[in-house]
């Protein structure tokens, strides 16, 4: 079994979960027990890590080591002697922590497949909120709340992660403020922006209303807390103006005044007058309706297994022909139809990596196909070349890394086609520079014309039938 896999010391690596600039999350196995875990590796680079990142990811296990919560991750080992052996290249020594793997993805991969709502929104803020304080009990500030280091377990609970960002609330001089520029622009407080020494507690508060704000708009309040943000300047100096605004893109009566207030005393501009974890808790708005944990699990898992039967449907119709595209669609043609669509990369064998079913995890860049291959390419390739993005094609003709997507030239992103053991195919996009919010977008877009195709291809077949 060993030669078929990577090995990460003794465990099996299965596959690529996540990946940073420095980092990568990979899904391992452990051969004994089959049981699944996931592993943040710190790679050399030139044969070197610098002893900053070393810092960072003792001081990460350390943290989630001496933080015991339901709602926070759990850890499991950390080693700066690992051994990564490739298939393909030499061993490497490397430092990694293994930690729970979570399956159900993040909390951005949810709210980019539906509106979620308000009793389902609530009780993860509750969650959230709760793990957040023992957090700062114990004397932490996590420093990078967000929707993406909000994971889900086997239940479909929520889970802090992700604190390699995380410091002590005391600070380094010990008088209670913290000094280094550290987060996501997105979902930083404006003083943590602006370089100034700052409450970690309140800078925690600040980016945890900011993740709510997008839990219930789905999309952010502003791009960064600074007074150059128009958005951000209408929140401070115009709120009522601001409200107006972002109500337009929603029904009439979207945002409750109780919801209004608790984002507004969230995100106040001084930390002085930030509203504190404990008056949140008695908040009106964190007083109503709150959904229950097995209902919501019930239907996020009813939901994957929508799709996958769809997919199902789709694998087992005749897939004779080519795909063409006219006014807006893609659709099935004859082989030489003149419309149908052609690329060189086509006539390729793509060499597809295994998707264990058993280490899936739900994430929104990752889209359950039972067309054939070609088919998908063929979508694919038209999509990225009729919005100008820019192409590199691996040496297998599987990796495709495209950038400068017509209108979110900053995004950066990987796209990958694996086979699952049942023949399903899973199209995998990976966000490399940029923001997930853009990616989100490219797709959506996409992948709704997968989507579209596969209904097509679906609907076809049973009026063929009919």
């Amino acid at each position: 079994m060993e030669g078929n896999f990577s090995l990460l010391d003794g465990f099996e690596v299965l596959r690529t979960l996540d990946f940073g600039q420095t980092s990568k999350v990979k899904i391992v196995r452990d051969p004994l027990t089959n049981e699944n875990y996931a592993a943040k590796i710190l790679r050399p680079k030139d044969n070197f890590i610098p002893q900053t990142l070393q810092n960072s990811m003792q001081a990460e296990f350390q943290i989630l080591s001496i933080i015991s919560h339901p709602n926070i991750a759990r850890v499991l080992n950390y080693n700066t002697n690992g051994i990564y052996q490739s298939k393909k290249k030499p061993p490497y020594q490397c430092t990694y922590i293994l930690m729970e793997l979570y399956p159900y993805g993040n909390l951005f991969n949810l709210i980019s497949q539906e509106t979620l709502p308000i009793q389902v929104i609530r009780m993860y803020f509750i969650d959230i909120l709760n793990g957040l304080s023992t957090c700062h009990i114990s004397g932490i500030a996590h420093r990078d709340i967000k929707p993406e280091n909000l994971l889900f377990d086997k239940n479909c609970n929520i889970i802090i992660a992700d604190f390699g960002l995380a410091g002590l609330l005391q600070g380094r001089n010990g008088d209670g403020f913290m000094r280094t520029t550290v987060g996501t622009y997105l979902y930083m407080a404006p003083e943590v922006l602006l370089g100034l020494p700052f409450d970690g507690q309140k800078a925690d508060i600040f980016s945890l209303g900011v993740t709510l704000f997008i839990m219930y708009s789905r999309f952010p309040p502003f791009y960064k807390a600074d007074i150059i943000d128009r958005f951000y300047k209408s929140f401070v100096y115009d709120n009522e103006k601001f409200w107006e605004y972002v109500s337009s893109r929603h029904l009439q009566g979207f945002y409750s005044l109780e919801f209004i207030d608790l984002i507004n005393k969230m995100l106040i501009h001084d930390p002085k007058k930030r509203i504190t974890i404990d008056e949140i808790r008695v908040h009106p708005w964190i007083n109503g309706p709150v959904s229950n944990i097995v209902d919501v699990a019930d239907g996020i898992k009813m939901a994957i297994d929508s799709i996958r039967i769809k997919a199902e449907n789709a694998m087992n119709r005749p897939n004779n022909g080519n795909v063409a595209f006219r006014e807006g669609r893609y659709y099935r043609c004859e082989v030489d139809d003149s419309s149908s669509l052609s690329f060189e990369i086509l006539s390729r064998d793509c060499v597809f990596k295994d998707y264990y079913e058993e280490a899936e995890v739900f994430r929104y860049g990752s889209v359950v196909l039972g067309i054939p291959p070609k088919d998908i390419y063929t979508i694919l390739y038209n999509e990225l070349c009729s919005n100008n993005a820019e192409i590199v094609v691996s040496e297998n003709f599987n990796d495709i890394i495209a950038v400068n997507y017509s209108g979110y030239g900053d995004t950066k992103f990987k796209v990958r086609v694996y086979k699952k053991k049942d023949g399903l195919k899973v199209l995998d996009f990976g966000l490399i520079e940029g923001s997930n919010f853009d990616l989100m977008v490219i797709v959506k877009s996409i992948a709704n014309k997968m989507l579209e195709f596969q209904n097509y291809v679906n609907q076809d077949e049973n009026l063929a039938n009919s």
